[in-house]
Formats: structure tokens, sequence, C-alpha cells
């Protein structure tokens, strides 16, 4: 156990973290995720020095059984609330810039389209690194992430051509070069054209 941290302290720290990750406490002391990150589970193991002391397992439900519907599971387990206010938050932030360069009122110049950019992608990692992706038959009716990963992919086909062109002249004038883009790159978001 880390130096100076009583049980209850630890349990405590194992609990935020896990929840940080996306974990949903489904029993006292019991966490599930749908799709776990194992090399971040690993490190909050063994950064709170506790890999030891815990049993990882995996698991999947027995549909010949009668047991808690799953649906109730996960709406006991996550708490929505915090998720949904942070992807709502999202969509309120960025929706002014969902026709820029589109043909709409405003028209983004290369280094402001940079920065929104690194922002809309910034805003959107900080709401779905919280996100345990859970499927979506078992989420919440009108959930506020499927709108808001749809206006994020809008925005960013709109706007990356833009944003890369300022990026590459930027470099390109303090006399480097970046490399070209890699294939992958265009399958952001299921595809950019």
């Amino acid at each position: 156990m880390p130096s100076g941290l009583a049980p209850k302290d630890l349990c405590e720290d194992l609990k935020r973290e896990l929840e940080w990750e996306g974990f949903g406490n489904i029993a006292p002391n019991v966490f599930g995720h749908p799709s776990p990150g194992l090399v971040s589970l690993r490190d909050i193991l063994d950064g709170l020095d506790i890999g030891k002391r815990v049993f990882v397992l995996s698991a999947r439900s027995l549909d010949v059984f009668a047991t808690l519907p799953l649906r109730k599971l996960v709406d006991q387990s996550w708490n929505f609330d915090d998720l949904a206010k942070g992807y709502r938050t999202f969509l309120k932030r960025f929706a002014v810039f969902a026709d820029s360069n589109g043909g709409g009122a405003t028209r983004l110049t290369g280094s402001e389209a940079f920065i929104v950019r690194t922002l809309l992608i910034h805003w959107f990692r900080r709401v779905t690194l919280h996100d345990p992706q859970i499927p979506a038959e078992l989420l919440p009716e009108e959930w506020p992430g499927h709108h808001a990963y749809e206006l994020c992919h809008r925005i960013y086909q709109l706007i990356y051509r833009d944003a890369e062109a300022f990026l590459n002249q930027t470099v390109d004038s303090s006399g480097g070069r970046l490399p070209d883009l890699a294939p992958w790159f265009f399958q952001r978001f299921g595809g950019l054209t």
C-alpha cells in the first residue's frame, strides 16, 4: 500500500481513478467496463501499488439465466448525468462552427481553423475519455454523445484542410517541412473527404 494512505483513502482513490477511466460501480467494490483499456488499468493499479491486491476478471452475460436486465444494471452502475452534461457543453460551445468554411456566414482563416480544430479535439477528448462507450441500445434516450460525435465530425470535415494548410505554411516558412499525411488521418470519424 502506498505510504500514508489508509485503506479507506486507497479505496476512494481507486474508485475515483476507475470512474475517471469510464468504469462503473456495478456492486460494492466491483467495477465493470464494456471495453477497458488494460494498459490504463495496469497504470492505475501500479500507481496505487495494489496490483497484487485486486482481481481483474473478464466476464460475459449468460443469457440462459433470468438475471437483472442489462439496461437496468448499466443505469445503476454508471452516472450518465455528468457525462451527458459534458457532451451538452461541448455541443453548445462548438455548434457555432458547424457551418464555418462550408458556405455559412462565418468563414475562418487558416489560423482560426487550426485553433478551432485544436480546441475542438481537445474538448471532445475531454468528454470522450470518460465515456465507457456503452452500446447505443443501453444508453439513455436522446443520448447527447451521438450528437456531439456528429457535430465534431462535421466541423472537423469542414475545417481540417484549412487547418492543415496553415500548419504546413507555418512550418514551411520556418525552414522545415511536415511529412505527408498518413492514410489513417483520412479515416478519422469514419472517413474524411
